[in-house]
């Protein structure tokens, strides 16, 4: 093996490294708890999005678990940060976002713990390579 062949190796370990310590990153800053109450999953990445799913437990008007809302969290990487998409996966959630006026909450949540992640570690978004790096 030549010597060039080994230093890019090494230099896309290195950069595979930092991605998925990025990624961790984002996934760990984001919302949990207040009905966020279970794991957030890295579900996929392309040159244009980055998708993170989680679920909402929803609560009847009475106090008492209803059903989970499945959503998934699209982070475009050509648009700014704000602008990321929240989708509801399922009949059964949409259904409860509709039922328990799910988006505005969450969307709400998501927009102040991206913009928080944006102001105190930036390099995450350049990692990740996200094109346009404004949050407003």
């Amino acid at each position: 093996m030549y010597l060039t062949e080994v230093n890019a190796m090494k230099k896309e370990i290195i950069e595979s490294s930092e991605r998925d310590e990025a990624i961790e990153i984002l996934i760990d800053s984001l919302p949990h708890g207040s009905g966020i109450d279970f794991t957030w999953i890295f579900n996929k990445e392309t040159n244009k999005r980055l998708e993170v799913c989680n679920g909402f437990y929803c609560m009847d008007e009475h106090g008492f678990y209803d059903r989970i809302a499945n959503f998934t969290v699209i982070l475009w990487k050509d648009k700014k940060i704000s602008e990321f998409s929240l989708q509801f996966n399922g009949r059964i959630s949409q259904y409860l976002n509709l039922r328990y006026v799910l988006r505005e909450y969450l969307e709400d949540l998501f927009y102040h713990s991206l913009h928080e992640l944006f102001l105190n570690n930036l390099n995450i978004f350049n990692i990740l390579n996200f094109k346009v790096l404004d949050c407003y």
